[in-house]
């Protein structure tokens, strides 16, 4: 066969040769879930190219972890000889879309954070695993129904029931047997009597064909005003290109009538659409609302799914199987393939801010994926940022109003109440008692704004002026009088209530009112009407909360006491009088977004009353009804307030017209964290960056929380270019720092409040 001596030979030399060639050992770039902001060389032997953003098993030390490649064959790679092999390659597909790659990486950049943790931050933790991309066949329970309100009653004696259906309405993919055995240990006898109610049914899932949108819109659509109409066309007129839209509607104008329009038309066309609300509470109304008046299934996606629901979401969007997701921020980074309208509804709420780890503003990182998807946004407000406003005011953004009401329901009348003048018991003034009790006898609800948790914020002793101090950190701890504790809201500490000063021995006082007191002091004036507490301390789960806000729709004489969690997006028909208790809070603030906030939240909260044929009224308690601030909102005038209070921001060089970042330290000892921004200091005023301005460092306003001290250094600069070039230079110096060990420190850009 062979005609010369070692032809074999090289016959399977070249064989090998040729396997070799087949099986080539490439260098990939991969990003691992650690606080370093470094990739990492790893060799791999492979028959084919492997895709950017799959997943590998690497060593790293003694440890085996998992990782994305997010670089092949890098140019400055070390040399493959010094590099550790990939243990396994997970992936034969992108993880990611191109797009979602960009966007993860331009976050990484722009907030100078690990890429490593940014990419986690935008998986469930079974993907990050190493979960299959596949679905996997499975028993879900779905309810059967849009709410569980109508049915509460049928099953007032079966409180597991109730339980159940309230989970599974807020769940529309469905309860697992694993979540339905954390509802209660009788979960089947429970399931098994709704499902012969009709309430429940049970399906085999696997293929995720349950999200697919089946658009058999069931509600009927309203007629749009000529506001909405004009807002609606313009934005259609200009799919598949980014464009920025600012829908400035004032309350009750039917800016998510707008949003529904839009929806219908993406996804008659084949596209996904997102929408992102602020808080988890507000996901089942606009699930509801908007899966009856498009009759498609509609997904959710927030922190508070379990990891089963987060990780059949995500899988159902990455199949394209999940066409409408209303999420919060974490919805933001879910997978979409086919992506053709992004919509946050209340842009302006500081929950969009993520305040710890990746300190990202998905308010702006959505802009930046719509740029990048060349597709609009919507950015919907009745008080919108002054960010958004200043955009909008210079041609940035593309302005929509909506300055009128729909329907029948006016804009209700703003009174202030001068505490100076009237008799007040325990925060509640003669005038709005008065006004609540007219309000309650037309069996009309009333609303008491009141922000503050707990019994009273001080607990305070007169002879020596001693006041109950949180442990660990600057600031008082709050009185829960009904529990007799004290707990600090800033670290979550608690310690029994002290009858009697520990210094002077003289009795112990509750200075100011929180909910828990308010409604003691309402339920003394009021004793014949029902009393509805809405806060953290009372409806702790989403669960709870819609359950709550779904009764109060349906309320008839109540009086509903709440915090900012009652503010957001809530339609209660038979509300027609708000009092706000502390209409000061926030005017003489350190916080220089604190007039922004306070006149957000006093229009929003103003704007529940007198929605529907009753005219509402809105009572505001202050010690200062001269403020310049109360002008413009008496008027609902939004607007005017926003051009009073730029050219203060402008004087004061402030955002919008300037750029800040703010590096944190925290150590055990202030001296330690204090001395490490002073070497971070001292590097950025040796390197001499032209139009670059440091302020610090300075103890933080809350100086000490959880045992750590606090400081602070604000960086500022007229142009972004300016504020991160030295960011990205200085940044590898400081990670080698011998103090950056002995520290806790982060770099917050653009923050929303400098505590």
């Amino acid at each position: 066969m062979f005609s010369k001596g070692g032809t074999l030979r090289g016959f399977i030399k070249r064989i090998n040769e040729s396997v070799s060639d087949i099986n080539d050992q490439i260098t990939v770039r991969v990003a691992l879930e650690l606080p370093l902001r470094r990739l990492f060389d790893y060799r791999l032997t492979t028959v084919l190219r492997p895709p950017l953003s799959a997943r590998v098993r690497v060593p790293f030390g003694r440890r085996e972890l998992i990782g994305w490649i997010w670089q092949l064959e890098p140019e400055d790679a070390l040399p493959i000889s010094q590099q550790r092999s990939v243990i396994a390659l997970l992936d034969q597909q992108p993880l990611l879309p191109s797009r979602l790659y960009q966007l993860l990486q331009w976050g990484a950049n722009y907030y100078h954070h690990p890429l490593g943790e940014v990419i986690a931050t935008a998986l469930p933790q079974k993907i990050r695993a190493g979960g299959a991309l596949q679905p996997q066949s499975l028993m879900r329970w779905q309810a059967s129904v849009d709410s569980a309100q109508p049915y509460l009653k049928l099953l007032q004696q079966a409180p597991l029931q109730q339980k159940i259906l309230t989970a599974a309405v807020a769940a529309p993919e469905g309860l697992s047997r694993e979540e339905l055995k954390q509802l209660g240990s009788s979960w089947q006898r429970a399931v098994e009597r709704l499902r012969q109610l009709k309430l429940l049914q049970c399906r085999k899932v696997g293929d995720l064909s349950g999200h697919e949108p089946t658009l058999q819109p069931r509600a009927p659509s309203y007629s749009l005003t000529a506001e909405q109409q004009q807002a609606v066309a313009a934005i259609s007129a200009h799919w598949d290109q980014f464009r920025c839209w600012l829908l400035q509607g004032i309350t009750g104008s039917g800016k998510t009538e707008v949003y529904l329009q839009l929806i219908e038309q993406r996804l008659q066309a084949g596209r996904q659409v997102l929408v992102l609300v602020p808080e988890i509470g507000l996901t089942p109304q606009l699930l509801q609302r908007f899966s009856s008046r498009l009759g498609c299934r509609v997904t959710s996606y927030h922190s508070a799914l379990s990891e089963g629901q987060r990780y059949t979401a995500w899988r159902a969007i990455y199949h394209q199987q999940a066409r409408l997701i209303v999420g919060t921020r974490s919805a933001l980074f879910a997978p979409f393939q086919q992506l053709g309208l992004i919509i946050i509804d209340e842009e302006h709420d500081s929950s969009f801010k993520q305040q710890d780890h990746w300190r990202y503003s998905a308010r702006d990182v959505a802009i930046k994926r719509a740029q990048l998807e060349s597709i609009p946004i919507v950015l919907g407000s009745a008080t919108p940022s002054m960010e958004s406003w200043y955009h909008a005011e210079a041609g940035r953004y593309q302005r929509l109003r909506l300055s009128q009401r729909a329907g029948a329901g006016e804009l209700p009348s703003i009174h202030l109440i001068d505490l100076r003048t009237v008799r007040v018991q325990q925060g509640l003034s003669e005038p709005l008692q008065q006004r609540m009790a007219e309000h309650l006898q037309r069996g009309q609800q009333v609303l008491l704004y009141l922000n503050r948790r707990g019994y009273a914020p001080v607990l305070f002793c007169y002879q020596c002026r001693w006041s109950a101090m949180c442990h660990q950190c600057d600031s008082r701890m709050t009185l829960y009088r009904h529990h007799s504790r004290l707990r600090c809201h800033h670290c979550g500490s608690e310690r029994a209530v002290l009858s009697t000063c520990p210094e002077c021995q003289q009795p112990l006082h509750a200075i100011g009112e929180g909910t828990e007191r308010l409604h003691e002091v309402v339920s003394q004036q009021f004793a014949e009407v029902e009393i509805v507490r809405v806060d953290r301390d009372t409806l702790p789960t989403a669960a709870q909360l819609q359950q709550q806000m779904e009764r109060l729709q349906h309320g008839q004489r109540q009086i509903i006491i709440g915090t900012q969690l009652i503010t957001k997006g809530h339609h209660f028909p038979n509300l027609t009088l708000v009092g706000v208790i502390h209409g000061d809070q926030g005017l003489f603030s350190l916080d220089f977004r604190a007039a922004e906030r306070m006149a957000q939240q006093l229009l929003q909260v103003a704007g529940r009353a007198g929605r529907e044929c009753e005219a509402g009224e809105v009572y505001i308690q202050t010690h200062d009804p001269s403020h310049p601030l109360f002008r413009p909102l008496r008027r609902h005038d939004y607007e005017a307030f926003l051009q009073q209070e730029l050219p203060l921001r402008q004087q004061a060089e402030l955002p919008p017209y300037t750029h800040i970042a703010l590096i944190r330290a925290e150590a055990k000892e202030a001296s330690q964290a204090s001395a490490f921004l002073e070497t971070l200091l001292a590097q950025l005023v040796g390197a001499a960056y032209p139009d670059l301005d440091c302020f610090g460092p300075v103890a933080a306003p809350l100086s000490r929380r959880r045992g750590y001290s606090r400081w602070q250094l604000l960086l500022q600069s007229r142009r972004r270019e300016t504020l991160h070039t030295p960011l990205l230079q200085q940044l590898p110096l400081w990670e080698r720092l011998p103090q950056a060990r002995r520290v806790r420190w982060s770099i917050d850009i653009d923050p929303l409040d400098l505590y």
